[in-house]
């Protein structure tokens, strides 16, 4: 019988880990001392505990990333560290250095293993040498196509992972010199300085052809092909998003686990209003990506989250230092907002329409913003939908006070009282060590 799919979660921070579990994933991984995501929030051990305690109360397993390569004046802080992780009761760690595998199985037996995206694993042979190797799970590489895919999972008892949704590197995973090269910040010692996001010049015999941002990869998504993965035989579908919000995690979480449900539930739905949730959180565009050998991967236009289009620069009042916007979207006080042919951003705190103050303002309106620089023409993008972010933060809330926990209590003289407690399908007994007797001095009766 196959298993139901796991929804795998990034969490860069105690906010984003609650927005992922209570959003539906199945579990989260998160980094710590040794991480491939070295600037994200991550984890110190007293938080690690936490989210540890946090998880397994709700069914919802935790993984460990280990996924850098060491150096071998670290091993003992690293399996010092391991030790603690280990007693913490995480489900798993994630490794890239395979020198670290042989560590791990003498030392931790009964932990599970699972091979980072890191170790660019991209064909069955090398599914199959790892699985001879012990290891429980391997995360492929995200060049690998869905064809290569599913003969691997035909062919391997392990368990196979693969990234569904997130940011794309254009280098081989794990392979990328450029940022050490370019950035003096290796990526495999989790500092990427994400030189693929930078601008870069093109030229053609001597003459330049382009100044832009050529190597920057658009977002993979994947919410079209839910079917399709599911059938592959994939069992763990990983969203990408250590350094990302918590509205980031929750809205990528929610429209998975939503097109997920509808499969096994075998419901046809519409996910567009997801998707703009999504776009509206973070935007750098979408492809399917080397997956589904989409031939659009690369953007070449923008390197960072344009969120959505919100209108047009009409003209600049130098004397005012006011821009004058024609809205194609809704405009709210709180919302940020990015110029782009300057790719300046700006906090909305004030909004003038037909020289009034207002607190928002509505498509096809004209109205005028406060800045400081010169404005000329453009696209006026809303990288920031303050609505969007309360729409989420509110279903989060609710999602929170809505934990379905049943309790039943048994009393019999004679015996020990016991507190049985379901959740998620998760028993949990309580018994007194002390046998309840029967009462001498005072009666004890049924309404009482």
């Amino acid at each position: 019988m196959r298993r139901e799919i796991e929804l795998l979660a990034p969490a860069g921070d105690k906010d984003a880990l609650v927005a992922a579990i209570e959003s539906g994933a199945n579990a989260v991984y998160l980094g710590g001392k040794f991480s491939a995501r070295k600037y994200a929030p991550n984890f110190d051990i007293e938080s690690i505990e936490w989210a540890v305690k946090y998880a397994h109360l709700r069914n919802v397993k935790i993984f460990v990333t280990l996924n850098i390569l060491f150096k071998d004046n670290e091993i003992n802080e690293l399996i010092t560290y391991m030790d603690q992780l280990y007693l913490l009761n995480v489900d798993a760690f994630i490794i890239q250095d395979l020198g670290l595998l042989s560590i791990i199985q003498q030392r931790y037996p009964d932990i599970e293993i699972h091979i980072s995206t890191q170790s660019t694993v991209t064909n069955l042979n090398a599914v199959k040498y790892l699985e001879n190797l012990g290891v429980h799970r391997v995360v492929l590489a995200r060049e690998t196509n869905i064809q290569e895919v599913k003969n691997i999972c035909k062919q391997t008892n392990l368990d196979i992972e693969v990234f569904v949704h997130g940011a794309l590197c254009v280098c081989y995973s794990g392979q990328c010199l450029m940022s050490s090269m370019i950035g003096k910040r290796s990526g495999n010692r989790g500092e990427c300085a994400q030189p693929c996001r930078l601008k870069y010049k093109l030229y053609e015999d001597n003459t330049e052809i382009a100044n832009e941002f050529i190597l920057s990869p658009k977002d993979l998504m994947t919410l079209e092909h839910i079917d399709e993965l599911i059938n592959s035989g994939i069992y763990s579908f990983k969203i990408e998003g250590r350094m990302k919000s918590p509205e980031y995690v929750q809205s990528t979480i929610r429209a998975y686990r939503k097109a997920i449900d509808a499969y096994y539930k075998k419901l046809n739905i519409n996910l567009s209003k997801d998707k703009e949730i999504i776009k509206k959180v973070f935007n750098r565009e979408y492809t399917s990506g080397f997956l589904f050998r989409d031939p659009y991967f690369l953007d070449g236009y923008f390197s960072g989250n344009r969120g959505i289009k919100v209108g047009e620069v009409i003209k600049y009042n130098n004397y005012l230092n006011r821009v004058t916007i024609r809205l194609s979207d809704n405009l709210r006080q709180g919302d940020v907002i990015l110029f782009e042919n300057i790719d300046q951003t700006r906090l909305i705190n004030k909004i003038y329409f037909k020289n009034k103050l207002v607190k928002d303002a509505k498509k096809g309106e004209i109205i005028e913003i406060e800045f400081n620089y010169p404005v000329l023409n453009g696209k006026v993008l809303k990288v920031k939908d303050i609505e969007t972010i309360h729409y989420l933060n509110n279903e989060l809330l609710n999602l929170k006070n809505q934990l379905p926990i049943e309790m039943k209590f048994d009393a019999v003289i004679g015996d020990n009282p016991k507190l049985t407690i379901l959740y998620k399908n998760i028993m949990i007994q309580v018994l007194d060590e002390q046998f309840i007797e029967q009462s001498v001095n005072v009666t004890i009766d049924k309404e009482r």
